[in-house]
């Protein structure tokens, strides 16, 4: 699905812009306007950020997950 929006082949309903937003931590609307590096509109560029960003929530939230169910399985 990612890679049909990068690739502007797909296109993506409202409620999975809500979805993509709430996941990556952003605004719905910063979705939908490119990044501008040095004065030119680069969309692979802010994808790329929010995947990042995506990613790396993504292995916080496992993290935080797995102390929790070491500190449960431990009886702490």
């Amino acid at each position: 699905m990612i890679n049909g929006i990068e690739g502007c082949r797909t296109w993506v309903s409202d409620k999975t812009l809500v979805k993509l937003a709430r996941v990556l931590q952003v605004e719905v609307f910063q979705l939908l306007i490119p990044a501008v590096v040095g004065g030119v509109a680069d969309s692979g560029l802010l994808v790329s950020v929010l995947l990042s960003n995506l990613r790396q929530n993504i292995k916080a939230d496992i993290d935080t997950q797995f102390d929790r169910f070491v500190q449960t399985a431990s009886g702490s």
